[in-house]
């Protein structure tokens, strides 16, 4: 009794909506069975069986072959979005969109980036140019054998090496600033460590002494002996 009063509000509120105010009630038995009508879309309209909305079908974005578990559908129902950091039409990450591209050796795509760019393994630190992944051990071995800062954060280090309380380590520069010494699974610790000036170094009071070492130049307007060369300083400038 109670479905058969339902079901005659339900009757008398559809009627009352266009106008037609009434009174209902239902007579005699009644029967409920599944429907066996299915929703059907205008001509020019195709059918979203996961949203069960009708969408044009010009503007329709049919998910083909792809893990519902990986998109979202707009609130339109018709078109749908990759979850954060995946890629393309189908919904790729980092790794699967550029596994025929090329990288160095020793890196991996950042399935975490949202450019999609590789990043080096773990115990692997990029190269001061960006071009490769060096080994934090072997970097290690480099650096322990320059004994003095000049040594230690010349160009021919790469710029991967950097004096850190009297001993040279691998890390990187700031730009103008303090050395950032790498950890060892990689990655950069605080930066603490001596920058490239190597205030230390070329604490020479003559010309002829400071021209004496390889790693120090004479600039003869301030009259100072710098970390550099010859021909020019390592950083800053020598006023003409």
């Amino acid at each position: 009794s109670d479905l058969r009063g339902k079901a005659a509000n339900a009757v008398a509120s559809a009627l009352n909506a266009v106008g037609m105010p009434s009174r209902v009630s239902l007579l005699g038995g009644l029967e409920v069975k599944p429907s066996h009508e299915t929703l059907r879309c205008d001509t020019g309209y195709q059918m979203n069986p996961e949203t069960q909305t009708c969408c044009l079908q010009e503007f329709f974005n049919d998910p083909l072959n792809i893990d519902p578990a990986v998109y979202t559908w707009q609130d339109n129902g018709c078109k749908f979005d990759c979850l954060p950091t995946l890629i393309g039409a189908k919904c790729l990450t980092c790794t699967q969109h550029k596994q025929n591209t090329f990288k160095p050796e020793n890196a991996i795509w950042d399935d975490s980036s949202p450019n999609c760019t590789w990043k080096c393994r773990t115990g692997y630190v990029k190269s001061a140019l960006g071009y490769e992944c060096r080994s934090i051990k072997d970097l290690a071995r480099v650096c322990s054998q320059k004994t003095r800062c000049a040594t230690c954060v010349s160009s021919e280090n790469a710029g991967l090496c950097v004096w850190c309380g009297n001993e040279c380590v691998p890390g990187q520069h700031q730009r103008g600033g303090l050395g950032c010494p790498f950890l060892e699974g990689g990655g950069v610790a605080a930066c603490t460590c001596d920058n490239q000036v190597c205030s230390d170094e070329c604490a020479y009071d003559s010309c002829s002494d400071c021209v004496q070492d390889a790693f120090c130049g004479w600039c003869g307007s301030t009259g100072t002996c710098m970390l550099g060369s010859y021909f020019q300083p390592a950083t800053g400038s020598c006023p003409l």
